[in-house]
């Protein structure tokens, strides 16, 4: 009983999730229940792709006599695959699983389609406003960044694992020596055995930049693999086909994926650089309107702090001053010398 509870109360969460509406707290509950059960993985996946297209396709939410006619049947298909126990169904409490069910019949049209021209049927997860969790067939593990999306296969060739990749993602590949695992981020790929690293796509500068964590990878213009450089453990590189060398550096980023971890670190750094990263972390608009604070220095460490937290104990470290306007947050003060 108390897990099916919490399951519901996970399913109410989901909408507000999707939109970007769920508090620090929820956020962090939602992420324990995906990451608690690979079954748990699946549904979230189900369930966001399945509620993205309901986005697209708004139907009338009022219209209680016809969810009543198939309420029953889409209950009863989500608690024998799922093990989940429906919600209650008063007014408003199955916004989502309305909007699902209804939604079902265009997915089997839509993935009818792609099996029908490629030959097998493909997945895309989307990140609008917030980092996602997926898992791949294969059981890789990927982190997506806001503003990105990743399309892969049902299920993977016999010789090889391709994904297609637009933005920013960490990946945690499962090993298989058999079957290479490249990921196709506009003219460049990225191929790999099993290791963990991170991606990311830059459209206007043609670049893509990829740090390895753990592991070798090689990357190379998709049409030309004898521009292929390996990456070994704390290297990077930012790969460009318009450029006919590409430099292997370390990677001295510490915030790199605080994205995803939420976790931030800074040793005597420049409040200049300790915003930059806090906005790429929270996806926010902190800037600085006195140019004179941006020298001053700081060593200071976040862990799983929200937004609010980590502005005040800046603002009471550095004595700045703080204004928050409709869309940004102003940073000022007196400077450093």
């Amino acid at each position: 009983m108390e897990e099916n509870n919490k399951n519901i109360e996970i399913l109410n969460l989901l909408d507000k999730y999707f939109v970007g509406e769920c508090a620090d707290i929820e956020i962090k509950t939602i992420h324990q229940w995906v990451n608690s059960k690979p079954e748990n993985k699946s549904i979230y996946n189900e369930y966001y792709q399945l509620w993205m297209i309901s986005e697209s396709n708004k139907i009338d939410e009022n219209i209680e006599n016809e969810w009543k006619n198939i309420e029953s049947k889409v209950f009863d298909k989500l608690e024998n695959e799922t093990k989940i126990i429906p919600l209650n169904t008063e007014k408003g409490s199955y916004k989502i699983f309305f909007r699902l069910a209804a939604s079902i019949t265009l997915i089997i049209a839509i993935s009818a389609l792609a099996y029908y021209f490629s030959g097998n049927k493909y997945q895309e997860v989307i990140a609008t406003n917030t980092v996602i969790e997926s898992m791949l067939p294969d059981g890789s593990q990927v982190s997506l960044n806001a503003n990105s999306k990743i399309q892969y296969p049902e299920k993977f060739e016999k010789n090889t694992r391709k994904v297609k990749l637009e933005g920013e993602a960490f990946f945690d590949v499962s090993h298989d020596k058999t079957k290479p695992f490249i990921i196709e981020a506009g003219d460049v790929s990225i191929e790999v055995l099993g290791t963990s690293f991170y991606v990311k796509t830059n459209t206007e500068c043609n670049k893509t930049e990829v740090i390895v964590k753990t592991g070798r990878v090689a990357v190379y213009e998709t049409k030309n693999k004898e521009s292929k450089v390996i990456l070994e453990p704390g290297q990077k590189t930012e790969f460009s086909v318009t450029e006919s060398s590409h430099q292997i550096i370390e990677n001295n980023d510490v915030n790199f994926l605080s994205w995803k971890t939420m976790n931030l670190s800074f040793d005597n750094s420049p409040l200049s650089k300790v915003i930059d990263d806090i906005n790429k972390t929270f996806h926010s608009d902190l800037k600085v309107t006195n140019p004179d604070v941006n020298n001053c220095l700081i060593t200071v460490s976040f862990e799983n702090q929200n937004l609010e937290s980590v502005i005040k104990i800046l603002k009471s470290t550095l004595n700045l001053e703080v204004k928050k306007t409709k869309n940004t947050i102003e940073i000022s003060g007196k400077g450093c010398n």
